[in-house]
């Protein structure tokens, strides 16, 4: 067992590549440790159980900060913080971090948020679907949409400066923190935090 999952291990991409063989390894390895807990190879594979989940949270990393900069930012979200719960002890959070409050910073409405608005506002309205609305339900739609995407796009702001307030606080030596900190200075929150830094 231990063989078979080493050579899936041998076999690991680097992080910027698909991580099939990682996740084989990384079920090979649990499932030795599962079964034979006593192994004489139980320590080196608890060090490469380490490795895989290192390898899976760097390859989670670079997929968000890729979707960031190629303006996906809902499956930026998805990708980073499915990171940072799965993957408390992740060495590069600080990263993870910036870019998370970096897509929440930019997101707007997604498509699914559109769609649950419609969906919802036609069972407020007691229909299938919003296709006869008369005229002054066109209306209020309108004004009920506006008022729903500011308060959602209010909410996304909110979280990012939440993200770099905590990289700020917890990371204050970093140079993510450092540019979070001038992210949080033109958004308007806390002119002291940046000055904080300098010092």
């Amino acid at each position: 067992m231990y063989h078979r999952a080493l050579c899936h291990f041998s076999s690991i991409e680097s992080a910027e590549r698909d991580q099939a063989e990682t996740r084989k390894a990384l079920a090979g390895f649990q499932q030795l440790l599962a079964e034979s807990p006593g192994s004489p190879y139980a320590g080196e594979t608890r060090a490469k159980i380490l490795q895989c989940w290192r390898r899976i949270a760097e390859h989670e990393l670079i997929v968000g900060v890729f979707y960031v900069n190629t303006y996906f930012y809902p499956g930026a979200e998805r990708r980073l913080k499915s990171l940072l719960e799965t993957y408390p002890d992740y060495v590069d959070r600080e990263r993870a971090y910036f870019y998370l409050g970096e897509a929440m910073r930019q997101r707007l409405l997604a498509d699914e948020d559109f769609a649950q608005f419609n969906k919802d506002y036609a069972a407020k309205l007691g229909k299938e679907d919003l296709k006869d609305l008369t005229k002054e339900q066109i209306e209020q739609y309108g004004k009920d949409f506006r008022v729903f995407s500011e308060a959602l796009i209010k909410g996304y702001r909110a979280e990012a400066k939440s993200y770099y307030q905590k990289l700020v606080e917890s990371y204050p030596g970093s140079e993510w923190a450092r540019r979070a900190a001038d992210r949080l200075v033109t958004m308007g929150t806390s002119a002291g935090v940046k000055e904080e830094l300098d010092s």
